[in-house]
């Protein structure tokens, strides 16, 4: 069986064998480094990088939308940069550096105009949703790894299911809503099952007693 076997492996040994000649060949030519390192660099992509990096952590830190404390530090964090930016004599920067400056200023205004036009829509919709604020700060404390009160919690979760009964009887009631503003606050509620979810799920079986409470009527 295996004398049979051998004509098989030796072509599929050239195929390979084929196979990475075709590859060495398809090798990209090694560049004019003395041309390459001529060209003018740009010293401001870091900067750039630095940004997004630090933002993108602050906004997995944050990642309840409506928090207050998330537009409050994500307002300060965009304004900050933008005033060291604009400080920033380009001058003194290449030519790709400058454009990509004023690409940076371009980036984080549009981030503040993102965030302003949130929070006015949060301001529209979060009156008919009062358990917001309770499922933020939830989330909040389970971040900053706050020790959690289980009974406490438990309270909190009654409260905020009343609330959500509340709200929807509020709502059947209202008649003068847009569509936009209905749409608005389907998306946040979704969103804030879903951060309520996560909290319920990061507790629940890997703490008893949050467990014990939670399964109380």
């Amino acid at each position: 069986m295996f004398r049979f076997m051998i004509p098989g492996v030796v072509a599929l040994a050239f195929l390979f064998c084929g196979h990475i000649v075709s590859q060495e060949r398809a090798l990209p030519a090694i560049p004019d480094l003395p041309e390459l390192l001529r060209q003018p660099r740009n010293e401001f992509a870091e900067v750039f990088r630095r940004y997004d990096a630090d933002r993108e952590s602050l906004e997995r830190t944050y990642t309840v939308l409506t928090s207050t404390q998330r537009y409050l530090r994500l307002r300060r964090f965009h304004h900050a940069w933008l005033k060291a930016i604009q400080d920033f004599d380009p001058i003194k920067l290449s030519e790709p550096a400058q454009n990509d400056r004023q690409k940076l200023i371009e980036t984080i205004n549009h981030h503040i105009k993102q965030l302003n036009r949130a929070a006015a829509s949060h301001a529209r919709i979060l009156p008919y949703l009062r358990f917001a604020d309770a499922i933020a700060d939830l989330e909040d404390a389970r971040r900053r790894m706050q020790p959690i009160d289980a009974a406490k919690a438990a309270g909190i979760v009654n409260q905020i299911s009343r609330q959500v009964k509340d709200a929807k009887e509020q709502l059947q009631k209202q008649s003068d809503l847009s569509r936009n503003v209905i749409m608005e606050m389907a998306d946040i509620v979704g969103h804030l099952r879903s951060i309520l979810r996560n909290w319920f799920n990061y507790y629940n079986g890997y703490d008893p007693l949050f467990t014990w409470w939670m399964a109380e009527p």
